[in-house]
């Protein structure tokens, strides 16, 4: 007799009711700033074409005591830590002295959470410098300057991605220079060596070109996230968790930041929801940002994507 395949298709079908078809659950601000970022970069010229052996054999410039993995904080009574990523290894030099420097990408936390430190060559040793938060997104060159891009996913209970750039120049550290910030997790898309030697790149180096599109401005703009947008991650909005978690059971727009002062946008893309149409929108650099719902974006040299009403941007085309 055969078996009956009735009840295994009924749990496929449910299994894709409850989960999803698969990367079905990508919000929409997550495919839409794909058109915008670029993850995409050429090593050639900027990072040493080095074999494992080579690099283990410049780890030995480390200073006594120091290591390139994250120690895992968790574990008291013992030094432990988290395992050496080797692809995350990037010899270069960060600040024109003709010495090689070094970028480690690795493991730093729970749940695959990712940092990145810079180790300075003084000559002789490769000295531990600063940690730039998240994971190498790109890294350029612009004349004297090296461009360095690392990327936080969000990860626990947190639900915004951010995108630092900082500026390396002749003999300083690395001096920050903006961040984009955005809800969701970024899902990266590789395309072929070609098509990355077309694209025109902007001074930013995470931005690919912006010609093209519409742009705009308000005197009071307020960003917004979709409910779908929080799809994939496990958001906890602290004091406002209440409040926010009833906007999205009850599909409704999400308050994130309002910016009170003029400012001018690019538009990325447009969508209609609960019969009002929106845009998908990125910032110029905002300064003096207040605590938001964009987790850890206040200060200065911000910027952000996030949904706006059509009806609040007065619409420029370049």
């Amino acid at each position: 007799m055969k078996p009956n395949k009735i009840p295994l298709l009924a749990l496929v079908l449910l299994l894709i009711a409850l989960v999803g078809v698969p990367h079905a659950s990508n919000a929409q601000m997550n495919r839409e700033v794909r058109k915008i970022l670029n993850s995409n970069w050429d090593q050639k010229g900027i990072v040493a074409p080095l074999d494992s052996a080579q690099k283990m054999a410049l780890l030995s410039k480390l200073l006594p005591g120091d290591s390139v993995q994250f120690r895992d904080e968790s574990i008291d009574d013992e030094v432990v830590y988290y395992y050496l990523n080797m692809n995350g290894l990037r010899f270069l030099d960060l600040n024109g002295d003709q010495n090689l420097d070094l970028l480690y990408s690795g493991i730093s936390g729970t749940m695959s959470k990712t940092d990145t430190k810079v180790f300075l060559n003084d000559g002789k040793r490769l000295v531990y410098t600063k940690m730039l938060p998240g994971g190498i997104f790109h890294i350029a060159k612009r004349q004297d300057t090296l461009l360095v891009s690392t990327l936080w996913q969000p990860c626990c209970d947190s639900y915004t991605s951010r995108i630092e750039t900082y500026a390396f120049h002749a003999d300083d550290e690395g001096e920050f220079q903006s961040s984009i910030s955005f809800i969701g997790r970024y899902y990266r898309v590789f395309i072929d060596a070609g098509e990355v030697q077309s694209m025109k790149k902007e001074p930013s180096a995470t931005l690919l070109s912006l010609s093209g599109l519409a742009t705009g401005q308000a005197d009071s703009l307020q960003l917004h996230a979709l409910p779908i947008d929080f799809r994939g991650v496990s958001a906890y909005f602290r004091e406002k968790d209440r409040e926010v978690k009833r906007l999205i059971r009850t599909r409704q727009p999400v308050p994130l930041l309002t910016l009170e002062e003029t400012t001018h946008v690019t538009i990325i893309s447009k969508k209609q929801f609960a019969d009002e149409n929106w845009f998908l929108v990125l910032t110029d650099i905002v300064n003096e940002v207040p605590k938001s719902l964009y987790e850890w974006s206040r200060g200065d040299r911000r910027r952000f994507i996030g949904w706006v009403k059509e009806s609040d941007v007065t619409r420029q085309m370049k």
